[in-house]
């Protein structure tokens, strides 16, 4: 989540745009909500009595994933011309859309219309 918040950071500054209190609002948002997650499957453990934690692990990396796909998204609109992030431009066309603010078939025009006014 702190990843995330710090790519979506990097992300907003690159646009000359940064709002403070909507990156707030969601960072304690996902912990509220992933914590708790966490919290009632760590019960499910206990209760049903597996010692190993295997539906915990499991809803845990579904976060992971999560976070890991916003952040690619906010990667991308950092640094458009990394190879392995462009091999995920296409996929991740509908994030990078809400995070840049245009339609996803309007991603590639976009993020080279940002990096342009950048240098």
């Amino acid at each position: 989540i702190v990843l995330d918040a710090v790519w979506g950071i990097a992300a907003s500054l690159l646009q000359k745009r940064f709002a403070l209190s909507e990156l707030a609002r969601d960072t304690f948002a996902k912990l509220a909500v992933y914590g708790t997650a966490v919290f009632v499957f760590i019960l499910i453990d206990k209760l049903t009595g597996l010692s190993g934690g295997l539906t915990t692990s499991i809803i845990c990396i579904g976060i992971i994933l999560v976070e890991m796909w916003s952040m690619s998204a906010s990667m991308l609109i950092c640094f458009p011309h990394m190879p392995f992030l462009n091999i995920l431009k296409k996929a991740l066309a509908g994030e990078i859309a809400s995070k840049l603010n245009v339609k996803p078939e309007d991603v590639a025009e976009a993020l080279d219309t940002l990096h342009q006014n950048r240098k």
